[in-house]
């Protein structure tokens, strides 16, 4: 019986080496990428079962390819590692169409669970992230619910924050995150909304009557 094809993607070959290791048993490793631009040609050539990809990917991140891959009809399941302890990015993540997304630290122990359901259609999100380990705990508990266009909650509470005048620092402080994604769910509403500005942004926020909400 033939096992699943996995390709890899991490900018960090210590990191792609500790994943071959735990995935290697169990799956065929059929490649690995270092950048987004990487990882969707080897998409296309290699036609993976699964992708397991790090969010931050130079050039294009992991949802840009998961966009790309989904445009191009190609039909591989996405499993997203990432550092951000953010429920909100998990939920950006799982709407765009992802099938599992993993914290990095706990890999090692989830990754091959995340991927088993993938396969079985499945969404799986990391226990850290959703105690239930389902998305559902996102949408109910959480309140990431599809709205104005697809933006989830946390994207509509960081663009109230940036029709303030707030700027990405600030708008971490205010909501408890990074700054990094806070400057990720900035750039996933522009892409949702194709607006390119702050300005825009803003108008948007004030159009739809979010200001003083």
């Amino acid at each position: 019986m033939n096992r699943p094809s996995v390709l890899l993607a991490d900018d960090h070959s210590i990191v792609l080496e500790g994943l071959i290791r735990v995935l290697q048993s169990e799956y065929n490793i059929i490649g690995t990428a270092i950048n987004g631009q990487d990882l969707f040609e080897k998409i296309k050539h290699l036609r993976p079962d699964v992708v397991v990809s790090d969010l931050s990917m130079p050039g294009l991140n992991a949802i840009d390819v998961l966009r790309m891959a989904r445009a191009a009809k190609l039909r591989t399941i996405f499993v997203i590692l990432t550092m951000h302890n953010d429920p909100g990015v998990a939920s950006a993540a799982c709407l765009e169409g992802a099938s599992g997304f993993v914290l990095k630290h706990s890999a090692a122990s989830k990754l091959p669970q995340a991927i088993r359901a993938a396969l079985a259609g499945e969404v799986y999100v990391d226990q850290a992230l959703a105690p239930q380990g389902s998305l559902n705990f996102l949408y109910s508990s959480s309140g990431y619910r599809r709205s104005l266009r697809g933006l989830t909650r946390r994207e509509i509470d960081v663009l109230k924050l940036v029709a303030q005048g707030c700027m990405l620092k600030e708008i971490a402080g205010v909501l408890k995150i990074s700054e990094s994604t806070a400057g990720f769910h900035k750039y996933n509403m522009t892409r949702k909304l194709n607006l390119k500005t702050t300005a825009e942004l803003t108008q948007y926020a004030i159009k739809h009557e979010l200001i003083g909400v």
